[in-house]
């Protein structure tokens, strides 16, 4: 099972994980400077302790946040802190910053122009908040694919996807299908169409041809 964007692999069983890929120190250290100097606070992925959390702080929670976190209730990865104090604890391996445009856009231009970063700026569906999301340059769905590919003696790759995140997994993929909801860039990506998520466009195209 391929998460967070391609930075682990694991074994849906167990939990054990097969693949991962962290921030180094210096990529970090970088990471923490451009947020401060942008004036934005993210949600923070890291290893504390031994132990997977989601740090906060929990002063500076905007409405795509607080949905956010409406949608997680009982996670108990969540981490919220009284302060910004804490919040850059631990291994990280994936940050999230949830606002406007205007607020992203700075962090974006940063990270999308460094080598040493995978950056993604995208509206969420059906909401006005957009999301950046910062993780190190391996972790993507597409270099955790052709790692799974080489794991299993694979040979063919079949994709599906909706958001802009996508696009580096359909251009490594056989076959890609965009769902009818997708974004527009990725529908231009892809090789088919299929029906939207609501419809459970995926399930229907696995039962048709698998």
């Amino acid at each position: 099972m391929i998460v967070y964007n391609g930075a682990f692999i694991l074994s849906p069983g167990t939990g054990e994980i097969l693949s991962s890929t962290f921030f180094s120190d210096d990529e970090a250290k970088q990471v923490i400077k451009v947020l401060q100097e942008c004036n934005v606070s993210p949600l923070v992925y890291s290893y504390v302790d031994k132990i997977e959390k989601v740090s906060f702080d929990a002063t500076r929670v905007n409405d795509g946040i607080e949905r956010y976190l409406s949608l997680r209730s009982g996670d108990r990865r969540l981490r919220p802190l009284p302060s910004k104090e804490g919040l850059y604890d631990g291994q990280m391996f994936y940050y999230t910053v949830i606002g406007e445009q205007k607020d992203l856009l700075p962090v974006y231009e940063v990270f999308s122009k460094d080598a040493r970063y995978t950056c993604t700026l995208q509206q969420e569906l059906y909401r006005p908040e957009y999301w950046c999301e910062i993780m190190p340059k391996k972790a993507t769905k597409a270099e955790a694919i052709l790692k799974l590919k080489k794991l299993w003696n694979c040979d063919r790759i079949i994709s599906f996807g909706d958001a802009i995140n996508d696009i580096p997994m359909f251009q490594i993929s056989d076959e890609c299908y965009a769902v009818e909801n997708a974004v527009a860039k990725v529908k231009e990506a892809a090789t088919g169409m299929i029906e939207s998520n609501d419809n459970d466009g995926v399930a229907k195209w696995l039962k048709e041809y698998l």
